[in-house]
């Protein structure tokens, strides 16, 4: 039996005491043992923390191949840094049913990590883009990886805009497929620029087909669109004419539901169903859309050479013309020729001429 406590002045104990399998407890040691397993607890949790925060990065990587291949999409990626405002991600490749759609070697990422939650970034950086897209006829993308639409007002940029630095795209349409490489600075969908080189591309619609290839500027400012080509290998086929290989210098713009454009042709042959073929040196070629449907233009060929099928060439100093066609289907046109050295070319015609217009027959009647 235990001894009784001694007391204190008052007549109360000390410490109260009580056994647990043979050893004294106090509140003491109770404190002491409680503080232990808490100090325990911390650890494990510091260390677990500290194995997250390092593994952080894998951790995410997991969560956004579950996201993407909740939508169908098997993705392989590396999250380089990540931070409350930037993220760098490398070495992404996105596949659908096996098939490769994209690959990106970095993606440098700018956020507000508040608007981040709601899918929203600042700006992006693309490097080494490799994307494949199909579209329809209306400019729509139709790939089965493409997420489904939300009902909203359409996609948006981020506001500080998007920039890819060496990006290959290979756009199929239903006219053909145009593989195109460059880079792209968008600041919005109203405002851009794409410089780039069109690889060889051949695109075929109502039986016309063109092939072309060479350098292309696409700008977009505050709604107006420009097109530049400034060295665009060039040649197609429509069933009024053929045009073979030729080099031609391109520019045209939109703006306001009007379309204009020029061109210079240099080289080349163009040979027409009517049997007149040209033999191009340089062709300028001028032409307007209105908002209302109505066509202008005009065309100017200097040097070069005419032949018909009839047998007569002549050399071109300069061919111009110009025409029009109302919103009514009205036709107007006016050709004004300067030619030299006009000959026959056919034997048998040149004989025949020489003998009316020397009047050989006539005269051995």
């Amino acid at each position: 039996m235990d001894p009784v406590p001694p007391a204190t002045n008052d007549g109360r104990a000390v410490a109260a005491r009580r056994v647990v399998r043979g050893k004294p407890l106090t509140a003491r040691r109770v404190i002491k043992w409680i503080s232990l397993v808490l100090v325990g607890l911390l650890l494990l949790i510091a260390m677990a923390a500290f194995w997250a925060w390092t593994q952080r990065y894998s951790l995410i990587e997991r969560q956004v191949i579950t996201y993407l291949d909740s939508q169908g999409i098997e993705a392989d990626l590396r999250i380089d840094n990540a931070t409350g405002t930037r993220a760098d991600i490398r070495n992404i490749r996105l596949s659908h049913e096996g098939e490769r759609f994209l690959t990106l070697d970095r993606l440098e990422a700018e956020y507000q990590w508040r608007d981040l939650l709601d899918g929203r970034v600042e700006r992006l950086v693309m490097t080494g883009l490799v994307a494949r897209i199909t579209v329809d006829e209306r400019g729509n993308i139709i790939d089965g990886w493409r997420p489904p639409s939300s009902g909203g007002d359409g996609f948006a940029l981020p506001p500080r805009g998007v920039v890819v630095d060496g990006g290959m795209v290979r756009l199929t349409t239903p006219y053909g497929v145009i593989p195109f490489d460059g880079d792209a600075t968008l600041a919005d969908m109203e405002n851009f620029r794409i410089d780039g080189t069109l690889g060889e591309t051949r695109l075929e619609r109502d039986g016309a087909s063109a092939v072309l290839s060479g350098p292309v500027e696409l700008i977009r400012e505050a709604g107006d669109f420009r097109v530049q080509a400034p060295a665009l290998k060039l040649s197609a086929i429509h069933p009024l004419a053929q045009l073979s290989t030729t080099t031609a210098q391109i520019g045209a713009t939109y703006s306001d539901g009007e379309m204009s454009g020029a061109a210079r042709l240099q080289g080349g042959q163009i040979i027409a169903a009517s049997g007149i073929t040209a033999e191009l040196s340089t062709l300028t070629l001028d032409g307007r859309r209105s908002e209302t449907g109505r066509l202008s233009g005009s065309a100017i060929m200097e040097g070069g050479r005419l032949a018909l099928d009839a047998g007569l060439a002549a050399d071109v100093e300069r061919i111009s013309g110009s025409g029009s066609l109302s919103e009514n289907g009205v036709l107007t046109a006016s050709v004004t020729p300067s030619l030299r050295r006009a000959r026959v070319t056919d034997a048998t015609r040149a004989r025949d001429l020489a003998r009316t217009l020397s009047l050989a027959d006539a005269l051995s009647a």
